[in-house]
């Protein structure tokens, strides 16, 4: 969909002069305006050109003449013109080079005056409002990653969740199956399974793969929030018809700007920005540390206290993370902030650690950019700061203009460390079993959570023969 020129100027307060008026009278609604040029209109408010700062300047420099003795046509400056339906991609080049183009409607008159800083502004909002729907779903899938047990990777709640979408080809092929089963049980009649998957694969054909949590719309996430919005209620403290009604305002927002069907209200970019700072207000719900009933080691249990090396995984992760190009100057900027995150990573029992922004702008020279207090994805996107915050086991989870959270990473190739409490209880959900038996696993296979799940689920097939 085109942008179109006339959009730009639809609330534009059109101020013009003509051009035997004084340049004083036109001096002096440039000031009231705050204006740095004025279009000059002929008797049919027809452009004939445009008076600027720097034109008025020439012409007293070379005239020689007061200003008050000098009319708006010593100073005219002649500009290009484009109808208001033109698109607004064919005048950015001409913007450039002219400061400002004409636009008139069909009888040629002035409609408005373009320059480059309502390009600016335009393309500006259009950018703030996908970043803070960016802000939103990222939000809302760190929830959803969360309450689902996802967080590092997909898990097989969240697998059956997405194959159950109401809109997902999966979700209509089980119910289908399950469908024709009761259809069949009612009418009485028999059918195999070869019968019954022939029949659904003929009118809802498997694909090559399935969507992974990565794939899916926002649309997708609402619902794999609604359905399981009795872990989500006590984090948004909202009623689920309130927070569908937010989100699905956002969802037709979003599509409005995806699909460029038309540029956002004040009402749809305020809805944005309430949305925004509604998340910020409610991080998710990390897990929290157990009360720890016993500070010893069970027998057999790994030495939680020995030295454990940031794990291949971790360092795996930093590797696939774009290199950054930056000095040396600017590699060691955030070197305090990961001496701070070492420092309470230490202290037993931390899953995560709160970090007060004014205390980073202490630390960190030259401080911590605004946007960095206000938008996650400037630490996921930052090469340098998301590769050495993975590296050293850190991942940033939410910010807040007052804090910025950092989580704690545990990963597949790590030891677990059993003087952690939020650590055992994570793997415990993480691989379905009870502190016996991870115990009894660690005993057998070693510390590493890779080694006890296949011990787990290798144990668990021999159960069941």
């Amino acid at each position: 969909m085109p942008i179109l020129a006339g959009q730009l100027i639809q609330e534009q307060k059109l101020v013009s002069v003509t051009s035997d008026e004084s340049l004083t009278h036109a001096l002096t609604l440039m000031i009231e305006s705050d204006f740095s040029q004025l279009p000059v209109i002929d008797g049919d408010n027809k452009p004939l050109g445009v008076v600027t700062c720097a034109s008025i300047a020439k012409s007293l420099l070379h005239l020689g003449a007061k200003v008050e003795d000098l009319r708006v046509n010593h100073a005219l400056v002649k500009l290009p013109t484009y109808p208001e339906d033109e698109d607004l991609l064919y005048l950015l080049d001409t913007i450039l080079k002219a400061s400002a183009v004409f636009v008139v409607n069909a009888n040629g008159r002035l409609s408005g005056i373009i320059t480059e800083y309502d390009t600016t502004q335009y393309f500006r909002q259009r950018a703030e409002d996908l970043v803070l729907i960016n802000d939103i779903e990222d939000a809302l899938k760190r929830h959803l990653q969360i309450v689902y047990d996802a967080q590092e990777g997909e898990s097989p709640t969240l697998r059956d969740a997405i194959d159950n979408l109401s809109n997902s080809l999966d979700g209509i092929r089980k119910k289908s199956h399950a469908s024709l089963k009761a259809l069949c049980k009612a009418q009485k009649t028999t059918i195999s399974q070869e019968e019954l998957d022939a029949i659904v694969d003929k009118h809802f054909p498997i694909r090559g793969e399935a969507r992974t949590f990565a794939d899916l719309s926002l649309a997708e996430f609402i619902q794999l929030a609604q359905k399981n919005w009795t872990k989500l209620e006590p984090v948004f403290n909202i009623s689920q018809p309130a927070w569908s009604k937010m989100m699905e305002d956002i969802r037709l927002v979003r599509n409005k700007l995806f699909h460029f069907k038309g540029d956002t209200t004040p009402v749809e970019r305020n809805s944005l920005q309430f949305c925004a700072n509604w998340y910020a207000n409610h991080p998710p719900l990390l897990l929290k540390n157990p009360e720890s009933t016993s500070s010893a080691v069970e027998s057999g249990q790994p030495n939680a206290q020995q030295e454990q090396p940031v794990s291949s995984g971790a360092k795996q992760a930093a590797e696939e993370l774009p290199q950054a190009k930056h000095s040396a100057l600017s590699m060691s900027k955030y070197e305090p902030l990961y001496a701070l995150l070492a420092a309470h990573g230490e202290a037993p029992g931390r899953f995560e650690v709160n970090v007060n922004t004014p205390h980073l702008s202490e630390i960190i020279p030259g401080g911590l950019p605004k946007a960095a207090r206000e938008h996650l994805n400037w630490w996921k996107g930052h090469p340098e700061i998301a590769r050495e915050l993975s590296l050293k086991g850190w991942r940033t989870i939410a910010v807040n203009p007052d804090w910025v959270v950092f989580q704690r990473i545990p990963t597949s190739n790590k030891p677990i460390n059993f003087n952690e409490p939020w650590e055992v209880s994570y793997w415990c959900e993480r691989l379905n079993c009870t502190r016996k038996e991870l115990n009894e696993a660690v005993i057998k296979v070693g510390p590493r959570p890779i080694d006890v799940n296949n011990y787990l689920s290798i144990k668990e097939i021999t159960l069941k023969q």
